[in-house]
């Protein structure tokens, strides 16, 4: 109980974490109870308490309600709130297609879980600061998994169980029929708090919406767009089309430009997962800074890279920088055929390196995003090894396994 984030042991012995705390047991989509939340009785802070993660419960993977959900023959879409309250109180009102993300902003996991049952995706975040920006960034998440995405916009500030509460369900359902989708709720973000008969505050807004409008890929949204804007300000159709047409030609030829030169060249780092950033920077490192491979190999194993390329590469370099052999740059850039391996490969030689005196520090931090990645990779091996092990009854092997996966998760907490 303790390990599972129910019990809290102190000084003083051991208590309840979620005292004085009404429960929401927290399911898996096939009904089992992995974690609980916990809502204070009374004005106690934090409001709301969840279970911490666990090897059973992961924030990021799951979605509160999904099992009632799922239970539905035909899902034809799935809307998305931030806590339990909103959900329960739209099941209530009998709205049976809600899931909530927990508190947590959405992930690619979520998104994933969700495209199983459905393309179709509601968000219906809190009207406050916060939950437009999860809004937003859940956007992005939920579009890049090809999900038909629309926002529901709740009024007044308030969340949708306060809505329902006031409104009534009918209202809400209105709510959900007028939902906005993700270009008209971009350009109405891009808008708000601007007042567009100021003119530095006009031509903010047409700039932004024309960034917008230049991402989408349909001529006939973008002549749609450019019309409403065009109207809406005054500006002429034929300057914003001109513009959008610019902005358009820049991101066709950055697209095209993932040769190896420019991936070389351009920053291609804010796309790609922190282990691959960070085994590319330490290797980066021992080819610019070969002083520093003691430092380096002391800290870091070649076998705990995970992206094939820079295990590779490691290994390489590990042997060869203690023997002062020559590290040929060609070979490794012309050693690979696939796409993805070139800009790995083209990623360790393009890294610009910051001043001697913050490397060290960096290499660091670096080793450790490794060391994390690679140990969380073991675990959720182990878990599954462990759950194959349940599903065949072999109770010894799975307590051998268990034991290692507290061992591992020792060391990752040290990290």
């Amino acid at each position: 109980m303790i390990i599972a984030g129910l019990l809290i042991k102190s000084d003083k012995g051991i208590y309840d974490r979620f005292r004085n705390r009404i429960m929401f047991p927290i399911f898996d989509v096939k009904g089992r109870v992995i974690a609980f939340g916990g809502r204070v009785l009374d004005d106690s802070k934090p409001k709301y308490l969840n279970t911490s993660e666990t090897l059973i419960f992961e924030k990021g993977k799951n979605l509160y309600g999904l099992n009632y959900v799922v239970k539905n023959r035909n899902i034809d879409n799935i809307i998305v709130v931030e806590g339990y309250m909103d959900c329960i109180k739209l099941h209530q009102y009998g709205l049976n297609n809600v899931v909530a993300s927990l508190g947590t902003a959405l992930t690619i996991e979520h998104a994933k879980l969700l495209k199983r049952y459905t393309n179709n995706i509601y968000i219906c975040y809190d009207a406050d600061a916060a939950g437009q920006a999860a809004t937003l960034r859940g956007i992005e998440i939920l579009e890049s998994m090809g999900l038909n995405v629309k926002v529901i916009i709740v009024p007044s500030g308030k969340d949708p169980d306060e809505f329902v509460k006031n409104y009534g369900i009918d209202a809400f359902k209105k709510l959900i029929e007028n939902a906005l989708f993700i270009t008209d709720y971009r350009l109405l973000k891009a808008k708000e708090g601007k007042n567009i008969k100021n003119q530095f505050d006009k031509v903010k807004y047409v700039n932004e919406a024309i960034d917008i409008i230049s991402k989408l890929r349909d001529d006939v949204l973008i002549q749609h767009y450019s019309e409403n804007l065009s109207d809406e300000t005054g500006i002429s159709l034929n300057i914003i089309i001109d513009k959008i047409n610019k902005n358009r030609t820049n991101i066709t030829s950055k697209n095209n430009n993932s040769n190896i030169r420019n991936n070389i060249k351009g920053n291609i780092y804010n796309l790609v997962p922190a282990n691959k950033k960070a085994e590319a920077y330490v290797l980066s490192i021992l080819l610019h800074n070969p002083s520093l491979y003691e430092k380096v190999f002391s800290n870091i194993k070649p076998e705990e890279f995970l992206t094939d390329v820079y295990k590779e590469l490691a290994y390489d370099l590990y042997y060869k920088i203690p023997k002062i052999e020559d590290i040929d740059k060609e070979y490794y850039l012309n050693k690979y055929q696939e796409q993805e391996k070139i800009e790995d490969i083209a990623r360790v030689f393009s890294y610009s390196l910051d001043e001697p005196a913050n490397v060290e520090n960096i290499m660091y931090d670096a080793i450790k995003t490794i060391k994390r990645f690679y140990l969380e990779n073991k675990i959720n091996s182990l878990k599954n090894e462990i759950k194959q092990c349940e599903q065949q009854n072999d109770i010894h092997k799975s307590l051998q396994l268990m034991q290692n996966l507290i061992e591992l998760q020792k060391e990752l907490d040290k990290i």
